[in-house]
């Protein structure tokens, strides 16, 4: 038979990202024949281990008759490097024998791999496809898993398992490391209890988001599954409880208000890594807010034996705030600007409760930041006299 390599470029690059994150490897790729080309399946285990991920990918465009085989997923990784050309795929007595040809050399490659009994193969079977599949548009679910992806735990920390997973609840995709929160709405019900997920890069892959236009969703006892066009994959559920975010679900009347223009929000975004103290502990900025004046967002620098600050404020001229007192918030810039740059928030609402959380809302989605807990400075430090201002440009009305 023979397989084009673009076809197999494909799938090393879902593949890739469905490992990322990891530390299960493969050893192999199965090949199977169906009735409509041939199928690449490649799991982190046995079928009855109910492995970490399964990932398949039916390949349509084979020509000649498919041939039933078992590749180490290091030569499907070097053939997949490339997306130009051809591989050949023949039995030759007790061995498959693999020919292509690299770009820029006349010489084609040939690599002999042994054959197993076909007994051996039906082994390794799939998990169960979930009776039970939701249709989803394929950007817009897998947009949201993206952005889900930049607020999950990372760290295996064996006391919150769970918030290493993006959970699936009723409505909503939550993600969470404990510091940030996002909630992001829209979304139909996939399951009567919280669905954890595990953080797979398989979301960001564009090979993946090329396969098809809508994204079927299911849950069975050990898995999530997923299937869009030619390829079907399955992420083992996690265990632990998500926490609750109810009292961030709706807006609060209670709530001080930042309400930012299109033009303050974009130069937050530019210029906020350039604010000083981003060397120091949490990459903290300080937002002083009072109704009637411009915000301000500060970012400081220690210097000196005499704990003297030095400062450098943006003044947000065309935005507003809304509160019956005068706030000052420290947050980690990096949460700011994914706020600002990733999820295009442009109001945000302060807690009243004294916990001073910081809740940015999109149009779908809303994202909790919690101040840093720690003061950004000494407070009995003394601000320099050289304190610089820098002023967005008034939008004319």
């Amino acid at each position: 038979m023979i397989i084009q390599r673009k076809d197999i470029h494909c799938f090393v690059d879902m593949a890739a990202k469905l490992m990322r994150r990891t530390d299960v490897q493969p050893a192999y790729v199965l090949c199977v024949p169906r009735k409509k080309g041939m199928e690449l399946i490649l799991s982190s285990g046995e079928v009855h281990t109910h492995p970490a991920y399964v990932l398949s990918y039916t390949i349509a465009d084979v020509q000649d008759t498919p041939v039933l085989c078992r590749l180490p997923w290091s030569l499907i990784k070097e053939l997949g490097a490339r997306k130009s050309g051809t591989v050949e795929i023949s039995v030759k007595g007790t061995y498959n024998q693999l020919v292509w040809q690299d770009a820029g050399s006349a010489i084609p490659q040939t690599q002999r791999i042994e054959t197993r009994k076909s007994a051996d193969y039906l082994k390794d079977k799939l998990p169960t496809r979930p009776s039970k599949r939701i249709s989803y548009p394929s950007t817009l679910l897998f947009d949201a898993m993206e952005n889900a992806l930049k607020c999950v735990l990372t760290d295996h920390h064996q006391r919150y398992p769970a918030l290493q997973h993006i959970c699936f609840r009723g409505t909503a995709i939550l993600s969470s490391d404990g510091v940030q929160a996002l909630i992001q709405e829209g979304f139909l019900d996939l399951s009567k209890r919280d669905t954890l997920c595990a953080p797979s890069k398989i979301f960001t892959s564009k090979e993946l988001r090329a396969l098809g236009s809508s994204v079927k969703v299911g849950v069975s006892a050990h898995h999530i599954y997923f299937e869009i066009g030619p390829a079907r994959f399955w992420l083992r559920l996690g265990s632990g409880t998500y926490p609750s975010f109810e009292r961030f679900s709706e807006t609060t009347k209670a709530y001080s208000r930042l309400s930012l223009s299109k033009e303050d929000a974009e130069f937050v975004a530019e210029h906020l890594d350039k604010l000083p103290g981003k060397d120091k502990k949490d990459d903290p900025v300080s937002l002083e807010l009072s109704q009637g004046e411009a915000p301000r967002i500060r970012g400081y620098d220690v210097f000196g034996t005499s704990d003297i600050i030095a400062a450098t404020e943006l003044r947000l001229v065309n935005s507003t705030f809304k509160g019956r007192e005068p706030i000052t918030a420290v947050v980690r810039r990096k949460h700011l600007k994914t706020a600002l740059a990733d999820f295009g928030i442009r109001r945000f609402e302060f807690a009243p409760d004294g916990v001073c959380l910081v809740i940015g809302e999109g149009a779908s989605i809303r994202y909790i930041i919690s101040t840093c807990h720690q003061p950004v400075c000494n407070t009995q430090a003394r601000f320099a006299e050289d304190k610089v201002q820098v002023y967005t440009s008034a939008t004319a009305e």
